[in-house]
């Protein structure tokens, strides 16, 4: 039985399903055209927390109705590029400063503002070595804008069974 088989047999495939895309929309580096071709099969709250998109003002509100306000304003990558409670103030309210600074509001400077980022580990908490497969080979680019077509639009999972299957020795897969 391959790994993804391993990995069914303990999972429902719906649930497997779930996993893996919750996953790539927080690993995988989407472009806005991604976003716009998928917007109804992503998971917007994942995506908020992605820190590999290449955020703009732009990109951020051609999706206004989608992202997660609240999970948004706390990914450290999205605060580095804009400041959404002067962008958005009907959907983000400016981080006030509780530091011995007191500025008008918080910004990078201050320890208020870096103590507010949050990423959401329950999907690596939940499948650590199956994570770590996938947000390596993210991030070694062997997972390709390819892949993510194939598996949107023709559910094709054999990329992901090569990535388990290519980082078996190294997370210890073949546990039973």
């Amino acid at each position: 039985m391959n790994l993804f088989g391993k990995y069914l047999k303990h999972k429902r495939e719906e649930e497997a399903e779930e996993f893996i895309t919750d996953s790539l929309c927080q690993l995988f580096p989407f472009k806005e055209i991604q976003l716009e071709k998928y917007k109804d099969k992503l998971n917007f709250y994942f995506l908020s927390q992605n820190e590999f998109i290449n955020w703009d003002y732009h990109l951020i509100n051609s999706f206004n109705d989608y992202w997660d306000w609240e999970v948004l304003d706390t990914n450290k990558r999205v605060n580095e590029v804009i400041t959404l409670g002067l962008h958005f103030p009907e959907k983000v309210q400016l981080k006030p400063c509780n530091c011995q600074y007191q500025m008008e509001l918080c910004d990078e400077s201050c320890i208020t503002f870096s103590k507010s980022y949050f990423t959401d580990l329950s999907l690596q908490n939940a499948e650590p070595r199956y994570y770590a497969a996938l947000s390596h080979a993210i991030g070694l680019q062997i997972i390709t804008s390819k892949h993510i077509r194939d598996y949107f639009d023709l559910n094709d999972v054999r990329f992901i069974i090569e990535v388990f299957d290519m980082f078996d020795g190294v997370y210890n897969f073949c546990e039973d």
